[in-house]
C-alpha cells in the first residue's frame, strides 16, 4: 500500500467510528422513548485493490465502509409480545364488562332481587297470618310492584352494559381501520426509503407502535417482508398487505342487538383483543344473563299466578259460596324487562284462602309464602344466575391478572432484546472513541511519513 492509499484507509476508519458514535448517541438520546428499537451501524471491510502489472501483490485492504444502519429488532420476540398484548387487552376488557354486569344486580343487599323476593314471600306470610287485614294486603301489592320494578331495572342495567359494549366495539373497529391504513402508508414510505438507501428506522418505530395498538384492539400477527414492508393478519385473514389495507365492517342487528364483524367478502373476522372480548360480551355473555333473568321473572309470574288460581278471593259479603271468586293473576309480562303487577289487581283480589274455607282462611297465602323455598322457583333460578355471574367475574379477574403478568414478561423480554442498555452504549462509546483516536493517530503517522518522504526527495 502506498502512502496516499493509507490516507484513505485512515479516513475510512475515522468516518466509520464517527458513524458508530453518532448511532450510539442516537440510542442514548432515545433510551426513554416509547417504542424505540436500538440501532447499530453496519460496517464492512473494503478489499484490496485489483492487482495491476505495476503491483507486486494485491496488498492489504483499503479500509472500512459504512453500509448503513439497522434496527436490532427480534421478530420472534416481537411476535410473542403482540400475542401477549392481545391476550392482556382482551382479558382486561372482559373483566371490565363482566364487573359492570355484576354491578347491575346490586347483590348482595336488600335492594337487589334476592332481597326483594325475600320481602315478597314474607309479606305473603303476613297475609296468611291475618287474611282479612287490608294493610297487610296493600303492603303485599306494593311489595309485588317493587319486586317487578327491580326486575325491570336489572334488565335495563344489563341492556345498558350490553349497549355500551356494542358502542365500544364499533368505535374500536373504526380505530382498527384507521390504524391499518396508517400501517399501509408507512409500509410504502419504508420501502421507498430503504430502496433509496435511506434510514427508515424511525418510520419502522412508528409502525411498531401502531401495530402494538392494533394487537390490543383486535389481535394481529405480523409478517415482515424482505423489502421492509410488514403484512398484518387477523387470524388467517390479511388486514394489511404492503400498501393495501382491508376494511373491517361492523354492524348491529336491529332486532337482536347482535354484532357482526366482516371482511369485504362478507366472511367473518376472527377478532381477538378488546374487540373480541366486547363482541363476546354483546353476542353471548350478556344475552345469556338476560335469558336467565327472564327465566327467573317468568318462573315468578307463573308460579304465583298458578297459586293464585288455586285459591280464592273474598268480597266479605254474603255466604262463602256466594262471596268467593277464583284468584286472578298477580303478575303480567313476558320477561324481566316488562314484568309488572297485573292491571286491575287490588288487595281484595289476592287469593289468600282455599275454596269454601271462608274469608278468614289463609291456607293459600301460606302455600304462596312457601314457594320461595322451591328448588325450581324464581329464587333458585336467580341464585344460580348470580352465582354464575360471580364465577365469571372471578375467572375473568384471574385470567386478566395472569395475562397482565405474561404481557409484563413479554415486554421485559422485548426491552431486553431491543431496547437501549445505557451501560452497553457507554461501553460502545468508549470503544468507538478509542477507534476514532487510533484512526486519527494512524492518519497523523501517515502524514508525517509523507512529509518526511517529500523532504528527503526534495
Amino acid at each position: 500500500m502506498n502512502e496516499f492509499a493509507a490516507i484513505g484507509v485512515g479516513l475510512s476508519g475515522m468516518n466509520a467510528s464517527r458513524e458508530e458514535l453518532d448511532v450510539t448517541g442516537n440510542n442514548i438520546s432515545n433510551a426513554s422513548t416509547t417504542g424505540y428499537v436500538r440501532e447499530r451501524a453496519n460496517l464492512a471491510a473494503m478489499g484490496p485493490p485489483t492487482p495491476t502489472l505495476q503491483m507486486s501483490s494485491a496488498g492489504v485492504g483499503q479500509g472500512v465502509t459504512v453500509l448503513g444502519t439497522s434496527r436490532l429488532n427480534d421478530p420472534y420476540v416481537d411476535a410473542q409480545d403482540l400475542s401477549a398484548r392481545a391476550g392482556a387487552a382482551g382479558s382486561a376488557q372482559s373483566q371490565a364488562v363482566l364487573s359492570q354486569a355484576q354491578a347491575a344486580f346490586n347483590e348482595p343487599g336488600p335492594s337487589g332481587i334476592s332481597g326483594q323476593l325475600s320481602a315478597f314471600w314474607s309479606q305473603w306470610d303476613a297475609v296468611a297470618n291475618n287474611p282479612t287485614d287490608q294493610a297487610a294486603r296493600s303492603t303485599l301489592i306494593s311489595t309485588a310492584g317493587a319486586l317487578a320494578t327491580t326486575f325491570n331495572q336489572t334488565a335495563a342495567a344489563l341492556a345498558q352494559v350490553r349497549s355500551g359494549a356494542s358502542s365500544g366495539a364499533q368505535s374500536a373497529v373504526s380505530q382498527v381501520n384507521q390504524a391499518a391504513a396508517q400501517v399501509a402508508q408507512l409500509n410504502g414510505e419504508i420501502v421507498a426509503a430503504q430502496a433509496g438507501g435511506g434510514n427508515a428506522a424511525g418510520l419502522a418505530d412508528q409502525r411498531d407502535t401502531i401495530v402494538n395498538n392494533l394487537a390490543q384492539l383486535v389481535g394481529v400477527s405480523a409478517r415482515s417482508e424482505a423489502n421492509g414492508s410488514m403484512d398484518l393478519l387477523i387470524g388467517s385473514e390479511t388486514l394489511v398487505s404492503g400498501v393495501n389495507a382491508q376494511t373491517v365492517t361492523v354492524s348491529s342487528n336491529v332486532s337482536t342487538g347482535m354484532l357482526s364483524l366482516t371482511w369485504p367478502d362478507q366472511s367473518t373476522v376472527a377478532a381477538g383483543g378488546q374487540i373480541g372480548a366486547l363482541t363476546a360480551a354483546v353476542n353471548t355473555t350478556i344475552p345469556g344473563y338476560l335469558t336467565r333473568l327472564d327465566s327467573a321473572a317468568v318462573a315468578l309470574k307463573n308460579m304465583v299466578n298458578t297459586q293464585q288460581a288455586a285459591g280464592v278471593s273474598w268480597t266479605g259479603v254474603g255466604t262463602p259460596s256466594q262471596a268467593s271468586a277464583p284468584g286472578q293473576p298477580l303478575f303480567s309480562g313476558t320477561g324481566a324487562a316488562d314484568l309488572g303487577v297485573a292491571a286491575g289487581m287490588t288487595p281484595n283480589l289476592l287469593a289468600a284462602g282455599a275454596p269454601a274455607a271462608g274469608p278468614g282462611d289463609g291456607t293459600n297465602a301460606q302455600l304462596m309464602a312457601e314457594l320461595g323455598a322451591s328448588t325450581t322457583g324464581p329464587d333458585s333460578v336467580y341464585r344460580g344466575l348470580v352465582g354464575q355471574v360471580g364465577t365469571d367475574v372471578a375467572t375473568a379477574t384471574t385470567q386478566s391478572s395472569t395475562a397482565t403478568t405474561i404481557q409484563g414478561q413479554a415486554d421485559a423480554q422485548r426491552q431486553s432484546a431491543e431496547g437501549v442498555n445505557l451501560d452497553e452504549e457507554l461501553a460502545n462509546m468508549t470503544q468507538f472513541q478509542n477507534a476514532y483516536s487510533a484512526s486519527a493517530k494512524y492518519l497523523s503517522t501517515v502524514d508525517q511519513t509523507i512529509q518526511t518522504l517529500i523532504s528527503m526527495v526534495g
